[in-house]
């Protein structure tokens, strides 16, 4: 029987040294077994690299790791204050919100434009 590994991790909040932490006490805690990791959203906001943990979960996802990427309040909150789908009175609520929860640090870590694939 070929042991398989689950990990979670959750609320990174821009911290990309906490992800690559994370990242790398799997991959020895794993060592050869399989494994797959979920993560459970709250990449953005508070911490001053959103756009690198949003970017190495993609870039992780692309090599064929075994990640599942849910979706968080923050997430949401970033969906809805950027997305061109959304009416501009909708989207400026939306962005005042998201801005009281600490969006202003992933905006920043973006240079204020977020692009569409970090979006979905």
């Amino acid at each position: 029987m070929v042991e398989s590994l689950t990990y979670v991790v959750a609320d990174l909040h821009g911290r990309f040294d906490l992800l690559e932490a994370a990242l790398t006490a799997i991959a020895d805690h794993a060592n050869d077994r399989n494994f797959k990791i979920v993560t459970l959203g709250d990449y953005v906001d508070r911490g001053p690299q959103s756009r690198l943990v949003i970017e190495r979960l993609m870039a992780a996802q692309a090599e064929g790791m075994n990640l599942i990427c849910l979706k968080g309040n923050h997430e949401q909150m970033m969906y809805q204050a950027m997305s061109p789908g959304e009416s501009a009175s909708v989207r400026a609520l939306a962005l005042n919100a998201w801005r009281r929860n600490g969006g202003e640090s992933t905006l920043a870590s973006y240079d204020n434009v977020v692009p569409p694939d970090h979006l979905r």
